[in-house]
């Protein structure tokens, strides 16, 4: 199967997007999929992406404290040793700001205003840098790529760096 990946119109950050554009590619490649120009494709493939700008949400912190090590001392000033206090953990009501990303890729057959495949995949965390977010969301969202899951499927993804290089290189 050939692909077009057609450039998000809507972007703010062009150079961003043609990074995202390489990488979805790169992936197509990577899997067997050949790039053809759009006149030569058999699917074009769109996608878009966003950040919220971030919502309050409380939570708590462990606080630790060490306890103390006292010397003792008898009355006629004789050091006779040292004692340790226990130690304390407490919690400290906190709030920090939490954001939802998302990306959403969608496959058309050449010519057909109805996809034939969508993928979507949210992020919700504390960094706010969508630079950093973009290779996991498209790792999530490419995972089953053309596949029907006839489900939303929830996945915890715990990888190295490493794993996320597919998208980074042509074979």
């Amino acid at each position: 199967d050939s692909f077009f990946v057609i450039p998000n119109k809507d972007t703010k950050n062009q150079l961003f997007d043609e990074e995202i554009k390489r990488k979805i590619e790169n992936h197509l490649i990577n899997s067997g999929y050949l790039i053809k120009n759009f006149s030569e494709a058999q699917y074009t493939l769109t996608y878009r992406y966003e950040i919220d700008s971030g919502q309050y949400v409380p939570g708590s912190e462990k606080v630790f404290s060490p306890g103390q090590k006292i010397q003792v001392y008898s009355s006629d000033g004789t050091y006779t040793g040292a004692i340790q206090t226990s130690t304390n953990l407490n919690y400290k009501t906190i709030s920090y700001k939490e954001y939802t990303s998302h990306l959403q890729i969608n496959v058309f057959k050449k010519d057909n205003e109805k996809p034939v495949w969508v993928g979507e995949s949210f992020s919700s965390g504390r960094n706010d840098d969508l630079r950093v977010l973009i290779e996991y969301l498209l790792y999530a969202n490419l995972k089953y790529f053309g596949k029907d899951t006839q489900k939303n499927i929830k996945d915890s993804i715990k990888f190295e760096k490493n794993n996320l290089k597919i998208f980074n290189k042509k074979t």
